[in-house]
């Protein structure tokens, strides 16, 4: 667990907000990488940027960690086989931004990656379909 005070009030936040996303959240090693620009996963642990964090309100990192974390539970990161990784990351980001979208209370980081024709897809399906564009 992380000891960013910041990402500590988040996730206590979403104890009562997303106690589903909060749960998931208690399984996740959370680490800072300075430079990394935003957040990250590898499918196990999730990465984020201090000072990106530090420019976002308490709701837009609880938005942030719902999304990584999605990207785990969901396993975007074995699913993606032999996909190209950026075109993959972004459908997948598609996916979890439209379920966080549809939540009530959650605020997603200006620039986020979202197409609401494409949100109730499944990653590899909203592969296929970029894929083709």
């Amino acid at each position: 667990m992380t000891q960013n005070p910041d990402i500590q009030r988040a996730i206590l936040g979403l104890r009562m907000s997303a106690p589903f996303f909060a749960g998931l959240l208690l399984f996740a090693d959370i680490r800072p990488r300075q430079g990394l620009g935003t957040a990250a996963t590898d499918g196990l642990n999730i990465f984020y940027d201090p000072d990106y964090f530090a420019s976002l309100s308490r709701k837009q990192i609880q938005a942030v960690l719902m999304h990584e974390v999605l990207h785990c539970a969901l396993q975007h990161v074995p699913r993606r086989q032999s996909r190209i990784p950026s075109l993959w990351n972004y459908a997948a980001d598609i996916v979890v931004n439209g379920m966080i979208a549809a939540l009530e209370g959650f605020e997603l980081p200006n620039g986020t990656i979202r197409d609401a024709k494409l949100e109730h897809f499944c990653a590899e399906e909203v592969y296929r379909l970029l894929e083709r564009a």
